[in-house]
């Protein structure tokens, strides 16, 4: 039999595999914690890594029996959310250690007489007795370290111990001395060099959490089924929604009902409702007011959904009572579809309207860098920007256990990164914690897409899994998909990347080879061509209700995408619902379809292989990489080789490959490839060339060599998505330029100038001349023609050619055609 152990140690490169689950490991002193690095969580491993000497002896347990398996991760360039890996593994009880530190129906100690902030260290319970110092505890999901106990009622804890997250508890929550649940525990899982000096040398295979565990009595052993990190993508909300009904309003003792029928749009008379939800409020009608303040807010408005039909309601007695009044039918367009009468069941749903008056707007946020925490305080801005409902609805709490409501957001990082979208109440949101979501990314995508609202989205009409709502809500509809890296969430908006944009290389020592023949080894990387996934012909269906269908093909684009008639016939017709849009905004999702035809109108370039594995390594999926490969065939030149050829990664997997046996027979170990990493890209070969707009600026003063030139004509000054804040900071030193005037004609007598320095602190530019004395104020610096431009211009910019002939002026080259703006 080959062991891990075996696998391992005779694999070219001896890695052993770490398994760290949160809310798993022993009590340790301070100064052992300390040694641990402040991480308590035990070690499970095959191997012991050399580094380990310098951490407490218990954190280290080689229990692990056999390579662990991982699913691949994937993502659908359509957009959508992700296909999420996954994680199996088997550890072997010795001792009974698991047994003993997995004690998961053990009885609780004692409970709690006080209720706990997130932040309480002394902990009030109804006896100590079963507590000790250095040991663990348990509160809910959350582990603490008892620091002391104080006395026979009060001790003082570490919280958030073994990497829980501390949260709220109250009186009469159970303390137990192990951990009460296993299922939906994160586990962090790494490859080590067995040899490595410290865990800086690891490469994190990814965060999973626990779905099953399986004994096997006669084997001793416990085996592991863990799914992404972000399983909770299918987590159902809403998960506390709010019904109410139509009952009798009483008025002198007597019981009164007005109907309102079908095509009236407002009701003057008040009706009464009542909460069917159980809800644990006092005053659950009470607590369906949108916000509280001023405008629409005044009116203690919110939005009740009969059927397809979403009504708001005013209340009408006191504060906000029982007696309402319907002040608008049909917000959201569906159509008048029901009589509101006795015994009408009516759903609190959520609508992203921005209006004032009769549209208060459900979903809000408060900007950082110092957000409100209260709905009656504070800036709270209306929103319906596709991201911000994203964000809206994974920060906003999902239980009231779980402490979020209008606090989850980020204290560190920009002021736009503390932001506070934690608006909707609790039972509402998905209650995933802002330190799991790369709010950066999702940043960085709005600057992108601010004009992409979507005003008629209506968010709680059925429970459904939260992936499933926001892939048919926001991501088909932009062609977007949400990625993770290490249990982080991050968001895609994926479009041709520019040339030399991307932040990752890919060459010849990262790709794994094969031995085709006697001293010969070739790259294990392949490309393939095929109409397969092409797409020609969108079909957008725009709002509620009776949608109107929007359609977009690539024949219609023909002279831009550079192959008139090609293809039109062979692609299938992909129809994408907007529920959530207007229907007016035809032209907007128009531009957001071309750029998806620019990527899908022609066969696609898969590019897939095996990359060594490092710690430094983190292409992730969604991410872009500049390719490199000698051997490959490079259909722009007719020769052999790509060079920063772009990629975007749709798929990877780590393989963890065993000993096998060679010549000296079965059951001897030989040599082994050990780990590496499997990804599948999606390649826009050598001949895909997408520019940047070339920059310009106005000059205002100086002389010689260094002039000053105009903050910004061309530019702005809050530019967002990283453009440039300054119109001389959209050049580069080595850019050759020359000088236009305002109608753009070119001064012949001014030649080329090469700029020598950039500084955007002054608004200057310096340049190797004076343009033979031609600058002056008012003259307009550009770039060069292309035949006297340098190479990395024409490498990174785009160039003008004539529509007739489509040839660049300067260089007589022919325009590039495929791309996206």
């Amino acid at each position: 039999m080959v062991t891990l152990a075996m696998a391992l140690g005779n694999a070219a490169q001896r890695w052993t595999v770490v398994l760290r689950s949160e809310g798993v490991g022993p009590g340790l002193t301070s100064a052992e914690h300390a040694a641990a690095g402040g991480d308590a969580r035990t070690r499970f491993c095959a191997y012991v890594p050399d580094f380990a000497a310098s951490e407490p002896a218990s954190l280290w347990q080689p229990l692990l029996a056999e390579l662990p398996s991982l699913l691949s991760e994937r993502a659908d360039p359509l957009g959508g959310a992700q296909e999420l890996g996954g994680l199996g593994f088997t550890l072997v009880d010795v001792d009974n250690y698991l047994t003993q530190l997995l004690r998961t129906e053990r009885a609780p100690t004692t409970a709690l007489t006080s209720a706990q902030s997130t932040s309480t260290t002394g902990l009030v319970v109804g006896t100590t007795a079963g507590l000790a110092a250095d040991t663990a505890i348990y509160v809910g999901a959350e582990a603490m370290r008892v620091a002391s106990v104080d006395s026979g009622t009060t001790a003082t804890v570490e919280r958030g111990y073994l990497g829980t997250v501390a949260a709220p508890h109250g009186v009469g929550d159970r303390v137990f001395l192990s951990t009460p649940v296993l299922e939906t525990r994160r586990v962090t899982a790494q490859l080590v060099p067995i040899d490595a000096d410290s865990a800086a040398e690891a490469y994190e295979l990814g965060v999973f959490a626990i779905d099953e565990v399986t004994w096997d009595e006669d084997a001793n052993t416990w085996t592991f089924a863990c799914s992404s990190q972000l399983r909770h993508l299918n987590r159902a909300i809403p998960y506390r929604p709010q019904s109410v009904e139509i009952s009798p309003r009483w008025v002198n003792g007597v019981g009164q009902q007005t109907e309102l029928a079908e095509g009236v749009e407002n009701g003057s008379a008040s009706f009464a409702i009542r909460d069917l939800s159980n809800s644990p409020s006092a005053n659950a009608i009470a607590d369906m007011r949108e916000w509280q303040g001023t405008e629409a807010d005044a009116a203690h408005l919110f939005y009740l959904a009969f059927g397809d039909e979403v009504v708001s309601i005013q209340s009408t007695g006191g504060y906000i009572g029982p007696d309402v009044k319907v002040l608008r039918r049909d917000v959201t367009g569906t159509g008048d579809q029901s009589t509101l009468k006795l015994g009408s069941i009516g759903r609190r749903v959520f609508v992203a309207r921005t209006g004032i008056g009769a549209d208060a707007g459900s979903f809000r946020y408060s900007p950082g860098p110092s957000p409100s925490t209260s709905r009656s305080a504070g800036t709270w801005t209306r929103t319906a920007n596709w991201i911000d409902l994203l964000l809206i609805l994974m920060t906003s709490s999902h239980d009231a256990s779980d402490g979020l409501e209008l606090v989850n957001y980020a204290t560190s990082g920009t002021d736009r990164e503390r932001t506070n979208w934690s608006s909707l109440p609790s039972g509402y949101g998905l209650g995933m914690p802002i330190g799991d979501i790369d709010v950066a990314s999702f940043l960085a995508v709005r600057d992108r897409t601010l004009e992409y609202e979507f005003p008629n989205f209506t968010f709680g009409q059925k429970v459904e899994a939260f992936g499933k709502l926001i892939e048919r809500e926001f991501l088909r509809p932009m062609g977007a998909f949400l990625s993770v890296n290490n249990g982080v969430a991050r968001i895609i908006l994926p479009k041709i990347p520019l040339l030399n944009s991307a932040s990752l290389t890919i060459g010849a020592a990262d790709i794994l080879t094969r031995e085709v023949g006697p001293g010969l080894v070739s790259p294990r990387w392949r490309v393939s061509r095929g109409s397969g996934s092409l797409v020609s012909d969108l079909v957008y269906q725009l709002g509620p209700g009776e949608p109107v269908p929007f359609p977009l093909s690539d024949g219609n684009y023909a002279e831009l995408f550079g192959h008139r008639g090609v293809f039109v016939a062979g692609g299938p017709v992909v129809e994408i619902p907007v529920p959530g849009a207007r229907k007016t905004d035809a032209p907007l999702f128009a531009r957001r379809g071309v750029a998806r035809l620019y990527r899908s109108h022609r066969p696609r370039i898969l590019s897939q292989g095996d990359l060594t594995l490092a710690p430094t390594q983190t292409w992730l999926v969604g991410d872009t990489a500049a390719v490199t490969i000698p051997e490959l065939v490079n259909m722009r030149d007719a020769t052999r080789g790509w060079t920063d050829v772009q990629c975007q990664l749709l798929e990877k997997s780590i393989v963890l490959e065993g000993a096998r046996d060679d010549e000296a027979g079965p059951g001897t170990p030989g040599p082994a490839t050990g780990a590496y990493l499997e990804v599948k890209a999606q390649a826009y070969g050598p001949e895909a060339r997408v520019g940047r707009v070339a920059p310009a600026a106005v000059c205002d003063g100086g002389g010689g060599s260094v002039w000053s030139f105009e903050a910004n004509v061309y530019t702005s000054e809050d530019a967002l998505g990283g453009l440039p804040t300054q119109d001389v900071a959209a050049f580069s030193v080595g850019d050759v330029v020359t000088l236009v005037d305002a109608a753009g004609v070119v001064n012949g007598a001014a030649g080329t100038e090469t700029i020598v320095d950039v500084l955007p602190g002054s608004n200057e530019l310096e340049f190797t001349g004076d343009f033979n004395g031609e600058l002056a104020v008012g003259s307009i610096v550009v770039f060069t023609t292309s035949g006297t431009a340098s190479a990395e211009q024409r490498a990174r910019y785009a160039f003008i050619a004539s529509k007739t002939d489509q040839v660049i002026p300067g260089s007589g080259d022919l325009a590039n055609v495929y791309g996206e703006g």
